[in-house]
């Protein structure tokens, strides 16, 4: 689309709060492109909290953002509304690798194409 700029999802800009079982506190952590990705530690079962950030489209028009979420890079589906904010937490349940993707929505819900996805692990 001409009228958004390529929305920058980057992997530094994801992070992982990990909240284990009732009343203790997990480990936290972020991931850092490319190869010094620190995830969350171990903690066994428990609940995670991904925080997704983006630069903002610089683009006149642009009216809010959808996130992109999945266990496969190939295979996003739209995790919520249209997000006027550029960053969201994202709960997570199961241990794993999550993608994430962003895409730019103008004022007559025309979409842009998504960002190239990004991973973060959670153990």
């Amino acid at each position: 689309m001409k009228f958004v700029r390529r929305i920058l999802l980057s992997a530094a800009a994801v992070t992982a709060i990990g909240i284990a079982g009732c009343g203790g506190g997990g480990g936290g952590g972020s991931t850092e492109a490319p190869a010094s990705s620190s995830p969350p530690p171990s903690s066994g079962a428990g609940t995670w909290t991904v925080r997704v950030s983006w630069e903002a489209a610089q683009a006149t028009g642009v009216y809010g953002y959808r996130l992109y979420a999945g266990s496969s890079a190939s295979s996003l589906t739209s995790t919520s509304g249209l997000l006027t904010d550029t960053n969201v937490d994202v709960p997570i349940s199961t241990a794993g690798t999550y993608y994430f993707a962003v895409s730019a929505v103008d004022v007559n819900n025309v979409e842009s194409s998504q960002s190239a996805p990004i991973s973060v692990e959670i153990r």
